[in-house]
């Protein structure tokens, strides 16, 4: 992705710089956070929405890893495996997924309607899973993006905290 900024835009980026500042977890919002920072003359919008977007010209996919794979791969790392915001998942469903090998599911997400995560809740009560929540907030200011996450948006009850905590290993 930043050969292709580089290539297409002119926009020049130190990866390393990046990865450090982004503290070992780079994603899009980092490249787009730096090419900000660098002084390049986007907004947060102007970058998703034509450079590094979904089919934008600098944009780069990631690579295909079965699902079950990943899992594996997490779980030999000692990771906590949850199921990332199943609201936006279309093409299979939630109860499928839950017969593979999570944790938990992240059933409080900020775009969830009350519905929702009454919904993941129950399935997550269901399958024997924690309950995770998230505002999909990556450590990054978006205040020129009005519909972002933001930091704290997000709460889970004592109990799930509980029980988030205890399956930490």
């Amino acid at each position: 992705m930043l050969q292709k900024l580089k290539e297409i835009y002119n926009i020049n980026l130190d990866f390393n710089k990046i990865l450090e500042d982004s503290k070992g977890i780079l994603a899009r919002p980092h490249i787009a956070k730096a090419i900000i920072d660098e002084g390049y003359p986007y907004t947060w919008n102007d970058i998703f929405n034509n450079l590094i977007g979904d089919n934008c010209p600098a944009y780069v996919p990631n690579k295909i890893l079965p699902t079950e794979e990943g899992i594996n791969l997490l779980k030999k790392s000692g990771a906590l495996v949850v199921l990332a915001h199943p609201v936006l998942i279309k093409k299979i469903e939630i109860k499928e997924l839950m017969k593979l090998d999570f944790d938990g599911i992240e059933a409080v997400y900020y775009i969830n309607s009350k519905n929702d995560t009454r919904k993941f809740k129950s399935i997550a009560s269901k399958y024997n899973k924690i309950i995770t929540g998230g505002s999909d907030f990556h450590g990054i200011d978006t205040s020129d993006n009005k519909h972002a996450p933001k930091l704290g948006t997000i709460h889970l009850d004592e109990d799930n905290i509980k029980k988030f905590l205890k399956n930490l290993k």
